[in-house]
């Protein structure tokens, strides 16, 4: 009698294990299901993911990777698909080994189905070092403006986002039928031309036309839109060194 309660009572707590977890992020595990037309998204933190993500889910996309696994899973949409994984720096659970040269081995290694479209958004460099430098501040990585400037972090951080976006840009010009690089900042300006253009990419026949795109006043992890924010002052990075992501191509 006491074995079968001692029994019991482990299956309950490895039970509550499996299914507390999944009880609690069920909202969030459900919006994967949502949506008639699958996709996936990218981008380095602090580059527009979330609202893409709200912008594409609104617009009866399937977001696959839309919830965040460990930030070392290849289905994490911040993941470092790049080789030199010595220039994750920003946060090393990022770091991991895994390597891919073309969208089916990377479709491959997240468990999504071959065919699988790949839409990737960024911000300019000036943009996105603003807005990483808010939230390392906001998160402790740094306690001011002048340890910002003073730690050679710009460097790093710019040469971390440089590597994830010509990672990207280099399978885009190789497979430009499954990878989208767009602009942020042209999203947010004009939300119904990209849309328009995400879906013809992924080859999206709706049965009444997109009129008109929902608007989005905050997403998690950020401000509200309307508030106004603190940047850098001094951008020190030069973009005249070695091989690098041509984001104005894709700005327009």
């Amino acid at each position: 009698m006491k074995s079968s309660s001692s029994f019991s009572n482990r299956f309950m707590v490895i039970l509550r294990l499996v299914v507390e977890p999944i009880w609690k992020n069920w909202g969030k595990i459900k919006s994967t299901f949502k949506g008639k037309y699958p996709v996936a998204h990218h981008g380095i933190q602090r580059s527009g993911t979330n609202y893409l993500c709200v912008i594409l889910q609104n617009a009866d996309y399937r977001v696959l990777n839309s919830v965040d696994p460990a930030r070392n899973n290849p289905k994490h949409k911040h993941f470092r698909w790049f080789r030199e994984k010595e220039k994750i720096y920003m946060d090393l659970k990022y770091r991991n080994s895994v390597k891919a040269s073309k969208v089916s081995e990377i479709n491959s290694l997240s468990g999504y189905k071959k065919g699988t479209k790949h839409i990737v958004i960024f911000r300019s460099p000036a943009e996105w070092l603003n807005s990483i430098y808010r939230w390392g501040l906001a998160n402790g990585w740094y306690s001011s403006m002048e340890e910002f400037n003073s730690c050679e972090l710009q460097k790093h951080y710019m040469e971390e986002w440089n590597a994830y976006y010509l990672f990207w840009e280099k399978i885009a010009k190789n497979e430009p039928d499954l990878v989208r690089l767009i602009s942020y900042s042209s999203l947010r300006a004009n939300p119904l031309e990209v849309l328009l253009n995400i879906d013809d990419f992924v080859g999206v026949k709706r049965e009444k036309p997109l009129m008109r795109v929902e608007r989005v006043e905050k997403v998690k992890h950020s401000t509200p839109f309307s508030k106004r924010k603190e940047g850098v002052e001094t951008l020190k990075y030069s973009e005249s060194e070695g091989d690098l992501f041509d984001w104005r191509s894709y700005s327009s």
